[in-house]
């Protein structure tokens, strides 16, 4: 049986800026299409710092939280933010963080809801011993 349909986070973050932006020239899309925001970032990173604020108690883990809440998504050189949630991501197991899978009801919405969020907590108490 052939697996359902799917949509990566980059196919959608094309379709989210053809969707918010419907009468742009084909150079502001051109432009937009060197996005270097990070879609995963979108789906994740309010349940995370939502998980530091209801189980993190250290200084420092909170100091991460303010990180991730002030990071502006992007994978840019100089976004504060981008290198420690790379590294959270891979300690975290990306491939199953979430409890709903992608869903063509929601393709822009989905995946979305942390699995395990104090396991969340624990993989970004790790990057602190880094």
């Amino acid at each position: 049986m052939a697996p359902g349909p799917f949509m990566g986070f980059r196919p959608q973050i094309s379709a989210r800026t053809l969707m918010e932006n419907e009468n742009i020239t084909f150079e502001q899309f051109d432009a937009m299409k060197h996005s270097t925001v990070y879609e995963a970032a979108a789906h994740i990173l309010p349940e995370l710092i939502t998980a530091i604020g209801q189980f993190g108690t250290s200084d420092d883990i909170q100091l991460m939280s303010d990180i991730f809440a002030n990071w502006d998504g992007a994978l840019d050189g100089d976004s504060v933010g981008a290198i420690p949630f790379l590294q959270f991501q891979q300690r975290a197991g990306f491939g199953n963080i979430f409890v709903n899978p992608w869903s063509l009801e929601d393709p822009l919405g989905t995946p979305n809801t942390l699995r395990d969020p104090a396991g969340a907590l624990l993989a970004c108490k790790q990057l602190l011993t880094l």
